[in-house]
């Protein structure tokens, strides 16, 4: 029963901490940088590490696509739209900013694998928090070429 609730609850709890700190107008602003780098490269990652190379598996994905629960891009949207509200202008203070978003990251896959919804095949935290610094570095990449375009 928790499998089934676990991807629920990381959902919305991310969304919850997104309304908390990004104000409604700025999601709204935001939400094609979540939708490109949140949803959509989260959902490639997991594809080519689920479905293509069998790096790891989830456990009881609650609607789950390809083998991958689809709340975790979902996720992953609001996880985006706070890192580009937040984004720091210094290249210094975003250097630390990638670190520190993908350090969280790689603390809630350690969450995922202790309560069983994800399991390690050929794969690890170390590359966890490699993927995660490469795909911070991409969602940074869209976020600048985004605001460079739409003035946000």
């Amino acid at each position: 029963m928790f499998g089934y609730l676990y991807w629920l609850v990381f959902a919305a709890v991310a969304w919850a901490i997104a309304l908390l700190l990004v104000p409604r107008e700025r999601i709204i602003q935001l939400f094609p940088i979540g939708l490109a780098a949140g949803f959509v490269l989260s959902f490639l990652i997991q594809l080519i590490g689920v479905t293509w190379l069998g790096l790891w598996v989830f456990n009881n994905p609650l609607i789950p696509v390809a083998g991958i629960p689809i709340l975790l891009p979902v996720a992953y949207i609001a996880e985006v739209i706070i890192f580009a509200h937040m984004l720091p202008i210094s290249n210094w203070g975003r250097i630390f900013y990638v670190v520190i978003f993908s350090l969280g990251n790689a603390l809630i896959t350690y969450f995922t694998v202790s309560f069983g919804q994800q399991e390690f095949i050929y794969w690890g935290f170390t590359q966890s928090f490699v993927i995660a610094v490469v795909s911070h570095v991409l969602a940074l990449y869209i976020t600048v070429a985004w605001r460079s375009r739409a003035s946000l």
